[in-house]
């Protein structure tokens, strides 16, 4: 006995099959991202890397997380430390780049420490959507650590956090 399908069965379960495959390629393209990210890391590829991270968005990111900081404390007393203030927010805005995110995350401790894993079964439970265009990954403590958004119809880390 063999079951047959009309033509629009077969149509409709082929268009089924394609949202499928849509829907999957979707939900896992920030991870895949984060996966590539990780593989770039470990074979030190500088250019691979600046094509995952918006260096730009994660430099104001870490600029607006040290001036956070600041707006609870009593404001500079002396000239020393406002300039060292201002000194430490334009560090943390100059260290966001290929070269230094490679040479701090080459090791895979700090890796570890951020989230950041090639194994995609590990970041299915480290990830959390936001909304369509947003997600952060966490480390295995549940610490926030990366946001990514999608831009232009790529995923790029535009956030980061090292607390």
């Amino acid at each position: 006995m063999t079951l047959k399908l009309g033509p629009m069965k077969k149509l409709l379960n082929l268009a089924v099959l394609i949202a499928l495959v849509f829907l999957g390629w979707y939900a896992l393209a920030p991870y895949r991202t984060v996966q590539n990210l990780t593989h770039a890391l470990e074979a030190e590829d500088v250019a691979a890397v600046d094509a995952y991270v918006d260096f730009d968005a994660v430099r104001l990111s870490l600029k607006n997380d040290f001036m956070q900081t600041q707006d609870g404390a009593q404001p500079p007393a002396d000239a020393f430390e406002r300039l060292s203030t201002s000194l430490t927010g334009t560090f943390l805005s100059l260290i966001a780049s290929p070269q230094s995110m490679v040479f701090v995350f080459k090791d895979q401790p700090r890796r570890d420490a951020m989230g950041l894993t090639s194994s995609l079964a590990t970041l299915l439970g480290r990830g959390r959507w936001v909304n369509a265009d947003t997600f952060i990954l966490k480390n295995a403590d549940n610490t926030p650590t990366m946001l990514l958004n999608r831009q232009n119809g790529q995923w790029e880390v535009t956030g980061m956090r090292f607390k």
